[in-house]
């Protein structure tokens, strides 16, 4: 029931609307004989004025988009005034610039024991509307969730007591990037590849759903060590913002001279509108002027056409790259296709991405044909005879003398005919596939209710059913999409989605009858190989590339460099470890030869050899691929996406196997990361990558934080690959070994019940033979915890039999199981056949390298109890002193485990006698306040004080 204070207010309110409505049909001069005939109330009259002359001044969206854009001026906030004050928790020290929405200042931390610099973005006003919190709020947000070297990182925000709003950001010591390539003089090669750094940062912001709207020099920075930051997402324009004619139309303050056409008028905003800001930055960094025409001139011919030797247009004042005459003649051709393409006035026209403008530029520097020229074979055999001028010369002489033996006019005649009917043919192909992406992404148009757009994966779905019912496909086409489609399926974790597609595209491809040798049709079955291999298919998947390889071997392509990684990759699964070594490293050396060490080809070839080497257990031979790979990746700002993140979890794997603890954690969280930025919901690689850090964890005896991790990592898999996956049961078989650690016994035997169960249904097919071993151990070992001695027994005699094919019977592996034999085996009575298996599993671990020290500490102290059994306390203690050690030095926060050996340690020293050692040894275990929950039952006996 309202009261009455609410009822006086709604009244008033209702009054003042009732009054502001029928003032404002009525001229200014008549308002006040209006107010006091009908509104007796001073005080309300003064609220209707002011409602009125709020109105007067005219909202956001009354004004036009130009005017919005050239006020530039209006309302300069006074910079002498805020020096040396404190904003939030940072000092004012400078002005740094004025804006059209906003100013600059430097500023630095107080109270901070570091040095802090920053830069304090100050709004022009309070947020006296709606509109202006939103775009405040929407700057905040776009910031805060934008992560990437190469953009400024927000720090701190929120309003000054006075009622300013303002933004905290990194501070860039730099100039704008058109100034910092005259300043130090860069080539042509040189502002190309500083432009493909900023394309490779705006795609940043596009994968994060975030159009920049504003891309113009003095919002890229340019630090003196040539680092580049994209700064000011002021107006930037949330792609999947609920409302998107809002969005048009109330964000209307660009830069007109940098502003896309589609901005200017006021209609849609895409990642295109970006492009074209890119292209106007592009044509400024070569040429120094910004594009001129409707439509745009072709770039080349603003060069003065006479021939030039200055670097400085004696005209103009411009400063070119080189001489004018040479930068015409480079323009000319594929730079003038790209930037006309950028700065098409139709949207659709352009680039569709800025990665896909950075693509093009790449593939320029590369002397690679570009997909801003039109279709033609000519074309990229001309691009084919720049890469490899010496070889084409040599066999263009050779073959011309055949040639002119032949009927060289009749020949080129039927040549030039051909490639006629090519292009036209690949024309129409291009524009039917273009059109097919404008219908299918239309459907998920920002008009629509944000929970009535279709989801990615409703997305791909149309997109295959429309591709396979669309008749104005023609075939290839449609089977070029479906491959296409079922690729972004197998992506996306949506595997049987994708093989649907693939095979279907796969069927569409050989009634075409695709050459077997083509790069399309390798590429697809190289898609379907890694579908299989994911799926726990791994024979099938290594029959299909062992069926391949000849054709992969005698092509450069990427598609054939992936698939022969893939076949590593199976054969290593396979237990032919030396032969998957061997192909991963000839692929690497090819992919030295024919993409460059520091292509991004060449550096994720060798990440691939990396990754093998830690699954066939050469730890250190790869963190000495990983390691060098990975600082190329950061130094060339490759893009940081899955692969990135799957090469830093091999790294930590191959650091945790080599005793560089410390190194591991910060690995695993920063892959992690990146993991949940690059998939926008759950994922089974993200699983994985959780159930690794939570099995350090737990050799950590961080136990509720390896708890979290598995809980996380086992929701998703079972919603994503289902509960008999096998990528599930290994993640059961990782809480079993959690649950062994802190000794809850029943827990750890119903999920490692079940993990063998599931992995056994994998193994032969999946190659998943060690996985399973594993789990049949920790399964056998907890059955000896709780005195289920038949089925330890029978659980170790099957992990005996299963062949370990990938690591041979010399193993880590091999060395643990002798460990849970002798384990049983003392268990049972028998003291000799203990010491015997321990002292066999010592001596395998022994020879190997890296040492395995958990598996030596855990098989020391089983021999020092099995010779306490057989009264040889002295070498028993011998034992459990060297046990002590190394866990000490491997793994010093392991307190469960030192208790443990301790406990152990008391006891044999109770056995000689020595009370007074056996005290001190278990005040030593006390000291270290470990709960008596995660030690077994003897050992927490053991540790107790002694009575009075």
């Amino acid at each position: 029931m309202r009261n009455d204070s609410s009822t006086k207010v709604s009244d008033t309110s209702v009054r003042l609307r009732s009054a502001f409505d029928a003032l404002i049909e009525l001229p200014a001069p008549q308002h006040q004989a209006w107010l006091d005939a009908n509104v007796p109330d001073r005080e309300e009259q003064v609220a209707v004025l002011r409602l009125l002359a709020a109105d007067d001044r005219g909202g956001f969206l009354d004004t036009p988009a130009v005017q919005h854009a050239a006020r530039l001026t209006a309302e300069e906030i006074r910079s002498d005034g805020l020096i040396g004050q404190q904003i939030g928790s940072f000092r004012v020290l400078r002005a740094l610039g004025q804006g059209g929405m906003a100013a600059v200042f430097l500023g630095e931390r107080v109270g901070a024991d570091f040095n802090q610099q920053v830069a304090i973005k100050l709004l022009r006003r309070g947020l006296y509307s709606e509109l202006e919190q939103r775009l405040f709020l929407r700057e905040r947000q776009v910031l805060a969730g934008l992560n990437h070297p190469n953009i400024a990182r927000l720090i701190d925000g929120g309003v000054t007591e006075a009622g300013i709003p303002y933004l905290v950001l990194e501070f860039v010591d730099g100039v704008p990037i058109t100034r910092y390539v005259q300043d130090h003089a860069l080539d042509l090669r040189g502002r190309l590849e500083i432009f493909l750094t900023v394309c490779r940062a705006v795609s940043a912001a596009h994968r994060s759903l975030i159009v920049h709207r504003d891309i113009k020099p003095s919002n890229i920075m340019v630090s003196n060590d040539g680092v580049v930051k994209l700064l000011d997402f002021g107006i930037a324009k949330l792609i999947e913002e609920e409302g998107a004619a809002d969005a048009t139309h109330t964000i209307g303050v660009f830069t007109p001279d940098y502003a896309a056409p589609e901005q200017i008028a006021g209609q849609a905003i895409t990642t295109a509108t970006d492009v074209y800001g890119l292209g106007v930055l592009l044509h400024e960094l070569l040429l120094g002027i910004r594009p001129t025409g409707a439509p745009t001139r072709r770039p080349s011919s603003l060069i003065p056409t006479r021939t030039a030797t200055v670097i400085r247009g004696e005209d103009t004042g411009i400063v070119y790259p080189m001489a004018p005459a040479r930068l015409r003649s480079l323009l000319r051709g594929d730079l003038d296709n790209v930037l006309m393409k950028a700065l098409a006035t139709e949207p659709a026209q352009r680039y569709a991405t800025a990665n896909a403008f950075g693509d093009d530029i790449e593939r320029y520097l590369r002397r690679q044909p570009v997909v801003a020229h039109p279709p033609s074979r000519l074309y990229r055999a001309r691009k084919f005879v720049q890469r490899h001028r010496g070889g084409v010369v040599i066999t263009a002489l050779f073959l011309l003398g055949i040639i002119a033996s032949l009927g060289l006019a009749l020949w080129q005649a039927t040549v030039a005919r051909e490639q006629t009917r090519v292009a036209r043919s690949e024309a129409q192909r291009a524009n039917a596939t273009r059109d097919f992406m404008v219908d299918l992404f239309q459907s998920a148009s920002a008009d629509l209710p944000r929970d009535q757009r279709p989801t990615p994966q409703q997305l791909v779905e149309q997109a295959a059913k429309s591709a396979r019912e669309d008749s104005d496909l023609d075939a290839p086409v449609r089977a070029q999409l479906l491959a296409t489609l079922g690729g972004v399926a197998l992506a996306n974790g949506e595997y049987a989605q994708a093989e649907t597609m693939l095979d279907d595209a796969i069927e569409r491809e050989r009634a075409l009858g695709i050459a077997q040798t083509s790069p399309e049709w390798i590429d697809l079955l190289v898609q379907k190989g890694n579908l299989l291999h994911r799926t726990n298919r791994n024979s099938e998947a290594d029959r299909l590339m062992e069926d391949l390889k000849p054709v992969m071997l005698q092509q450069d392509s990427e598609s054939a460099m992936s698939g022969l990684m893939l076949l590593g990759a199976t054969r290593a699964y396979s237990g032919h470890a030396d032969e998957a070594v061997a192909i991963a490293q000839q692929v690497a050396r090819k992919a030295d030869r024919v993409f460059g060490t520091d292509s991004i080809n060449g550096v994720e070839t060798q990440t691939y050899l990396g990754q093998l080497c830690v699954q066939v257990r050469r730890y250190r031979e790869s963190i000495s691929l990983l390691e060098p790979a990975i600082a190329r990746w950061r130094k060339l700002k490759l893009p940081e996406d899955e692969q990135f993140a799957r090469t830093l979890l091999h790294l930590a794997n191959a650091k945790e196997h080599v005793g560089e603890r410390a190194a591991v954690e910060p690995i695993y969280r920063e892959a992690i990361a990146l993991m949940r930025r690059v998939f926008d919901r759950p994922h089974d690689r993200l699983a994985t990558a959780l159930g690794g850090l939570a099995l350090f964890l737990t050799q950590e005896e961080r136990f509720e934080e390896a708890q979290a991790a598995l809980d996380e990592a086992l929701a998703i898999d079972r919603k994503v690959v289902g509960t008999e996956d096998a990528r599930t049961a290994m993640l059961l078989d990782a809480q079993a070994a959690l649950d062994l650690a802190r000794h809850d016994d029943a827990a750890a035997e119903r999920a490692a019940r079940e993990a063998v169960r599931v992995l056994a249904a994998h193994a032969q097919e999946a190659g998943y033979t060690p996985e399973l071993a594993q789990a049949r151990r920790h399964f056998a070992e907890i059955s000896i915890n709780l005195n289920h001695l038949d089925t330890a027994t029978e659980q170790l005699a099957q992990a005996g039999t299963e062949p370990n094919q990938a690591f041979g019977e010399n193993s880590v592996e091999a060395a643990d199981k002798l460990r849970v034999d002798a384990r049983l085996a003392l268990k049972r009575g028998d003291a000799e056949a203990a010491l015997a298996a321990a002292e066999r599993g010592l001596a395998m671990i022994a020879s190997l390298d890296p040492p395995a020290p958990r598996v030596r500490i855990a098989l020391l102290r089983q021999r020092a109890e099995a010779l306490a059994a057989l009264g040889r306390r002295d070498e028993a203690l011998a034992d459990a002193a060297r046990a002590l050690n190394l866990l000490h030095d491997s793994n010093p926060n392991a307190h469960a485990q030192q208790a443990a050996l301790l406990a152990t340690r008391a006891r044999i020293e109770r056995a000689q006698g020595n009370n007074t050692a056996a005290a001190a040894t278990v005040a030593q275990a006390r000291a270290l306040a470990v709960p008596a929950s995660v030690l077994s039952a003897q050992d927490a006996a053991t540790l107790q004080p002694a009575g009075p």
